[in-house]
């Protein structure tokens, strides 16, 4: 009879020990993913920067409404064209990123078809160049490195 009550009592911490570690999973993610949010918000001390699970669209949205200069890459990983304008961006917009936001739109991805359509792309890469007051200049396209830099410094110059 005492060997049925220890196998009880080691079912029961067995049982106990289960739901203690599924519970501190539990907060173990939630408390991760509130994290990432924390760290990825950034926004009330940058305006142009990404907030958490923000659409491109929605980012768009937000700093058109804020007045910001914008430049919007429309590309996608597996575009020859696009990985050449991608260098380019990555050597100059650097540069740029405290004077001009940056929206990087991944065409194949479905959450940008709204967007997509709205901008009316019809090839990749495509680059909009938008200033403070919602004007839109576009390119498709590879563009050379410095037209690229000069497009950049007219957004600039015409906030």
């Amino acid at each position: 009879m005492d060997t049925d009550q220890n196998l009880e009592k080691k079912k029961n911490i067995r049982t106990i020990l289960l739901i203690l570690g599924i519970l501190i999973l539990i907060i173990a993610v939630y408390f991760l993913k509130t994290q990432k949010k924390l760290w990825d918000d950034t926004a009330n001390d940058n305006p142009k920067a990404v907030l958490a699970g923000e659409t491109a669209e929605e980012r768009y949205e937000r700093l058109i409404q804020n007045g910001e200069p914008i430049f919007m890459f429309f590309r996608s990983d597996s575009c020859e064209a696009c990985l050449e304008m991608k260098k380019i961006v990555d050597q100059i917009f650097p540069d740029y990123e405290e004077k001009i936001a940056f929206i990087d739109v991944d065409a194949y991805d479905p959450q940008n078809n709204s967007l997509m359509k709205r901008a009316h792309i019809q090839a990749i890469p495509t680059l909009f160049f938008i200033d403070k007051n919602g004007q839109a200049s576009y390119a498709v396209g590879v563009m050379e490195a410095e037209q690229f830099q000069d497009q950049l410094q007219l957004l600039i110059e015409a906030n």
